[in-house]
């Protein structure tokens, strides 16, 4: 790369590099005249998920209304490219086998016109075709609500301000240049209430949660 542009050359290659774990580069490559330049790809949120999915499904065979879609997508917490493209592929093989478990005689050819791909086989396909991140690890979005936390209002007040207001209302927080915090940590003796209140923040934001127990 250091001899790229030099002795006399227009500098017409141009070297792009693609890594899920920067922080195990070299520093040598990341020096300036290097990869002087970094742009983070990150999970894609409810919307990206949703972009992403029409793309995927332009050419398939589905009968998912737009209602459907914006409901998988959020459904589809963690997911990558790679991963909702893993998921429709699951779900065509889904409507394959209900096409086929109905009607087992059916030649090939009549078998493909009848595949439809519906919301359940894609949520039957969610089954198989986990999050890549989070294939070792139980996560989830709890079915715990605000409402089913008793009393705490201060504290349920604080906690949406800090982290439930900041990613349903993103644009009002950028335009006022305030950053939500990176982390928040409840403090208090057992069975205050802390992993509930947790699991409702994690629901009402749509964000997975993850329990990991400490020492």
């Amino acid at each position: 790369m250091d001899g790229i542009g030099s002795e006399g050359s227009e500098g017409q290659v141009l070297v792009i590099g693609a890594t899920n774990r920067p922080h195990a580069l070299d520093a040598a490559l990341r020096r300036p005249g290097r990869f002087a330049k970094e742009v983070e790809i990150g999970v894609p949120n409810a919307q990206g998920r949703l972009d992403v999915l029409r793309k995927l499904l332009r050419k398939a065979p589905h009968v998912l209304t737009e209602a459907e879609l914006l409901q998988l997508a959020n459904n589809a917490h963690g997911y990558v490219g790679a991963d909702l493209k893993a998921l429709c592929s699951e779900s065509g093989l889904s409507a394959f086998r209900r096409v086929l478990k109905k009607q087992p005689n059916l030649p090939d050819r009549k078998v493909a016109a009848l595949v439809k791909i519906t919301l359940n086989d894609f949520l039957q396909g969610m089954n198989d075709a986990r999050p890549s991140a989070t294939r070792e690890v139980a996560v989830d979005v709890p079915s715990v609500s605000w409402s089913d936390v008793g009393g705490l209002e201060n504290i349920k007040l604080k906690l949406k301000q800090a982290v439930e207001w900041p990613l349903k209302h993103p644009e009002s927080f950028t335009r006022m240049g305030m950053q939500p915090p990176k982390g928040v940590l409840l403090y208090g003796p057992p069975g205050c209430s802390k992993t509930m209140i947790a699991k409702a923040l994690a629901n009402e934001s749509g964000l997975n949660f993850l329990a990991i127990k400490g020492p």
